[in-house]
């Protein structure tokens, strides 16, 4: 696939002349927009997943998530956990759909339904660090750093070159020995 080496011009041509041959072939859609996305074109990048949806709604969980993405990229939290909603009810089974809206639940600081969405994440994909490093940063943001640092170890077993998470277990530990101070 040209999008995965990069060649977005390519991919782009590609998918354009299946389409001309296709109109009504999502998929062409749904990957014409992801390659307009790795261009950086996002406004005809949301135009190809929004035509996606509308070509085969039924189908189109991973268009919703890919525009959803996009709209979460550009912090339009709102669309974003929309897109994400109906990525999951059409496949309920989509872990990164759950991560993501977890991601922008944190972020618009709806934790219990951010940790929720995590735990749904890393229920569906156990191997799978940045859930587990998301779920560790819900609970640091909580101050459960036992928890935290039990999410953060994981997400480090997984990913063991994550300077981002070995910095929030560096965090969880501190608020360890904050917590055992005080005991004292």
């Amino acid at each position: 696939m040209h999008v995965c080496n990069g060649e977005n011009a390519r991919a782009i041509n590609a998918y354009t002349r299946a389409i001309d041959l296709e109109p009504n072939f999502a998929d062409a859609y749904n990957n014409r927009g992801a390659a307009y996305l790795d261009k950086g074109e996002v406004d005809t990048a949301i135009a190809d997943f929004t035509e996606a949806i509308e070509l085969d709604p039924d189908s189109a969980a991973g268009a919703y998530y890919n525009r959803g993405a996009v709209y979460q990229e550009k912090g339009e939290d709102d669309k974003a956990i929309a897109d994400y909603n109906k990525a999951i009810e059409l496949n309920p089974d989509y872990a990164e759909a759950y991560s993501q809206r977890g991601t922008v639940y944190r972020k618009k600081n709806e934790i219990d339904n951010a940790i929720n969405d995590f735990d749904k994440a890393i229920k569906l994909n156990p191997n799978d660090a940045k859930a587990y490093h998301n779920r560790g940063l819900a609970a640091l943001i909580n101050e459960k750093f036992e928890e935290a640092f039990c999410y953060l170890s994981r997400a480090l077993e997984l990913n063991p070159d994550d300077a981002s998470t070995h910095r929030l277990s560096e965090l969880a530990v501190q608020g360890l020995r904050g917590c055992l101070k005080i005991v004292d």
